[in-house]
C-alpha cells in the first residue's frame, strides 16, 4: 500500500489537524516513529475541545456535528491540551514544545462590542483583561494545540 511508498526516515513529519480523524490515531503515531529519524521531529495540530466556544456551546447542551471547527462532522476523537500531549508520550514521543494558537478575534477585542452593556467603553480595558484572562488560561482561547515532539529512542 501507499506506506511501501514512503522512503523514511524524515526529518519531520507532519500532521495536521488529521489525529482526530483517524479512528486509531495512537495506532498511527506508533508506527510514524518508525518513519522519523533519530533527530527528526513530529509536528502535531489538533483543535482544542476545551476552547471557549466549545465550551459556550456544551454549556447550553448544544453537540451538533458542523461542517468545521472542533465539532467537524469528520472528527472522530476529541483533544485536550492534556490528552493530546499524553496520547504523543503513550506513543513514544517526547513533547519538546507546545504551542497554543489564540483565538484572535477574542484578544483583539472582537468579543468587547459583543458582551459590553456600553458601546462607549473604551475596547483598550477590555483587551487589557482579556489578554490576561489568556495569560492565566490559555488552553482557554486556543482553537488549536501544536505540539512538537521526538521519538524516544529505544523505544519498539
Amino acid at each position: 500500500g501507499w506506506e511501501t511508498s514512503l522512503h523514511p526516515p524524515y526529518d519531520v513529519l507532519v500532521a495536521s489537524d488529521v489525529l482526530e480523524h483517524l479512528k486509531d490515531p495512537w495506532a498511527f503515531l506508533r508506527r510514524a516513529r518508525r518513519w522519523i529519524s533519530p533527530d527528526g521531529v513530529l509536528v502535531a495540530a489538533v483543535p482544542n475541545t476545551l476552547q471557549w466556544r466549545a465550551r459556550a456551546k456544551l454549556l447550553r447542551g448544544l453537540w451538533r456535528y458542523e461542517d468545521w471547527g472542533v465539532f467537524d462532522r469528520g472528527h472522530l476523537r476529541f483533544f485536550t491540551p492534556a490528552t493530546a500531549r499524553g496520547m504523543l508520550e503513550e506513543t513514544g514521543f517526547t513533547v519538546l514544545k507546545e504551542v497554543l494558537s489564540p483565538d484572535v478575534p477574542f484578544l483583539n477585542g472582537g468579543v468587547h462590542r459583543a458582551v459590553s452593556r456600553d458601546p462607549d467603553a473604551p475596547a483598550g480595558l477590555w483587551e487589557k483583561t482579556s489578554q490576561s484572562i489568556a495569560g492565566r488560561w490559555p488552553g482557554l482561547f486556543t482553537t488549536h494545540l501544536i505540539l512538537v515532539a521526538r521519538p524516544v529512542e529505544g523505544r519498539p
